[in-house]
C-alpha cells in the first residue's frame, strides 16, 4: 500500500453548506441538477447521490468515509491531549510508548483494531506514521484544558495511566524570619537598621556594668607607675578580711603585699609591721 497517496482531484473537498444550498435549490426550487452542479462547481454525480440521501430521510455528509479509522475523531482528539498533557509535564513518551498505549486504550473501549495489534500488544508503524501526520501539533507546550467526555466514551488515556500527583506543600509554622537582600549602605536601609536596633535594645535592655556593683578599689601610693588592678581575691595583710565595697587599698613597699587602708598608719610610702621587724 502506498504511505504517502496524493489525491488527483479536489472530489470530496466541497463544504457541507454549499452542499446543502445546491440540494435546496435541485429539490425545492425544482431547477436541472446539472445546471446547478456547473453553478456551484459540483461533480453532479455527487450532488446527486446528496440529494437522493436528503429524499430518503438520511443524514448526509461530504468527504470521503474512512473505513480503515481505527479511532474516531473523537477518541483520537483524546489521545492526543493526553500526549500533549504528558509533554507539559516532561512525561515523555517515545513513539513505542505512544503505540503501546493506543493498544491498550482500543482494548479497553472496544475498538476493532488490526491483527498485528493484537499479536505485538502494540499500534503498527503505519498507524503511528499517519497519526503523527494528521497531528502535527503535539510539539506544542501551551496548557490546554481537557474538556468532558463525548457521548460514547467510557475511557479515556489519562483512566488507563494517570499522572502521579505530588502531595500538597505544608507551609512551615514559625522558624527563622527570612531576610531581605538590600543595600544597607543607602539613607533609608541605615535608618531601618538603626530603628530595628533601638527596637531589640528597648526589648532586650543591657544591664550597666558600673551600676551593678561597686567593686573596690585599690591605691598603690608607694609606686605611682603600676597599674592598680583589683585583688578581691586577696586578705588584708593586718586584719586579714577580704574587700569591701568603696574600700581603698595601699601596697607595702617590702613585702608587697595589700592591706585596707584603714588599718594601716597612713604613711606614704607604706611600709608594714613584719617588715619593719
Amino acid at each position: 500500500m502506498v504511505r504517502q497517496y496524493k489525491k488527483k482531484t479536489e472530489r470530496g473537498t466541497t463544504p457541507l453548506m454549499v452542499m446543502e444550498e445546491a440540494a435546496r435549490r435541485v429539490i425545492d426550487e425544482k431547477r436541472s441538477l446539472r445546471t446547478v452542479a456547473s453553478e456551484f462547481d459540483i461533480n453532479f454525480m455527487t450532488l446527486q447521490r446528496f440529494c437522493a440521501k436528503i429524499r430518503s430521510g438520511g443524514q448526509p455528509s461530504v468527504g470521503y468515509a474512512t473505513p480503515r479509522a481505527v479511532f474516531r475523531n473523537d477518541q483520537e482528539q483524546l489521545l492526543v491531549k493526553y500526549i500533549k498533557r504528558a509533554s507539559e509535564l516532561y512525561y515523555c513518551l517515545t513513539p513505542d510508548d505512544v503505540r503501546k498505549l493506543a493498544y491498550e486504550y482500543a482494548s479497553i473501549n472496544s475498538v476493532q483494531v488490526p491483527q498485528n495489534w493484537v499479536t505485538n500488544k502494540k499500534a503498527g508503524a503505519d498507524w503511528f506514521t499517519s497519526f503523527s501526520q494528521r497531528h502535527s501539533s503535539l510539539s506544542i507546550r501551551t496548557p490546554e484544558e481537557v474538556p468532558s467526555l463525548p457521548t460514547g466514551i467510557k475511557t479515556t488515556p489519562e483512566m488507563i495511566r494517570p499522572f502521579n500527583e505530588a502531595a500538597p506543600r505544608q507551609k512551615k509554622i514559625g522558624g527563622r524570619k527570612r531576610p531581605r537582600s538590600s543595600i544597607s549602605t543607602s539613607t533609608p536601609e541605615r535608618h531601618r537598621l538603626q530603628e530595628e536596633h533601638l527596637a531589640k535594645e528597648a526589648k532586650n535592655p543591657k544591664i550597666d556594668i558600673k551600676k551593678r556593683t561597686k567593686k573596690a578599689t585599690k591605691r598603690n601610693l608607694a609606686f605611682t607607675d603600676e597599674t592598680n588592678t583589683h585583688a578581691s581575691d586577696n586578705h588584708c595583710l593586718l586584719c586579714y578580711d577580704n574587700s569591701r565595697s568603696e574600700e581603698v587599698w595601699v601596697k607595702c613597699t617590702g613585702c608587697r603585699k595589700w592591706a585596707h587602708e584603714a588599718c594601716t598608719d597612713r604613711s606614704i610610702p607604706y611600709v608594714c609591721d613584719f617588715c619593719k621587724d
